[in-house]
């Protein structure tokens, strides 16, 4: 942040207990309306972070609990506020880049013309990072570096995106179909874990995701 512009440090001690325990999800943002009204979340792309501390104490695991209007208020925090600790904590997090056709039981061959697939996740599987793996600092800026081509992202689910390093003609259109037809599963069978009909695009000049199509 450049001088001038810091704000004034929140000084509030349970804040300072609790936000290194802050995570993010991403959800799919029209369809979680109601619950966004009383839980505090921040607009990315045509998504929305909603986010969660861990809860102390469970011997089978952790546990989350969202943040509310109410909690976020007593502690004294903004959207914005646990946008960055959420971040910040994220890079603790063991995210991975994998390519789709070892997460297949037998593997999987593909003909060199078909396009390539890395499915980007938690390292241990676990649903309180899922999508927002692709949120991790430098993740994409590597995976780019390593592939010539552009780099797409697929919403497969709330708890991954697909990579795709693609550079034919109409590779936007194409990726969109592929989006179109798994969503139309999860939309009615599984609407909960649906995250978008999007395809994202990774800028690498700029270091940063948008809407492609």
């Amino acid at each position: 942040m450049k001088e001038g512009n810091a704000k004034e440090k929140n000084t509030n001690p349970i804040w300072e207990e609790l936000k290194q325990k802050v995570r993010l999800r991403l959800v799919n943002r029209e369809k979680n309306q109601e619950y966004l009204k009383s839980h505090v979340h921040r607009e990315y792309l045509d998504l929305a972070a909603v986010f969660e501390v861990e809860a102390a104490g469970m011997e089978t695991g952790k546990a989350f609990l969202p943040v509310t209007e109410t909690m976020a208020s007593e502690w004294g925090v903004t959207p914005d506020d646990l946008w960055e600790a959420a971040l910040d904590n994220l890079e603790d997090e063991g995210c991975i880049v994998v390519d789709i056709r070892y997460l297949i039981p037998g593997g999987m061959r593909m003909r060199e013309d078909e396009i390539k697939m890395f499915v980007c996740m938690a390292q241990d599987g676990s649903g309180n990072v899922g999508a927002g793996a692709v949120l991790k600092k430098n993740l994409l800026k590597q995976f780019a570096g390593e592939h010539k081509e552009k780099v797409y992202i697929l919403p497969s689910s709330v708890n991954e995106m697909i990579l795709v390093p693609d550079d034919r003609e109409g590779a936007e259109d194409a990726l969109k179909e592929i989006v179109r037809q798994v969503n139309d599963g999860f939309r009615y069978e599984q609407p909960e874990v649906w995250l978008s009909d999007s395809v994202y695009y990774y800028d690498r000049e700029k270091e940063e995701i948008r809407i492609a199509a």
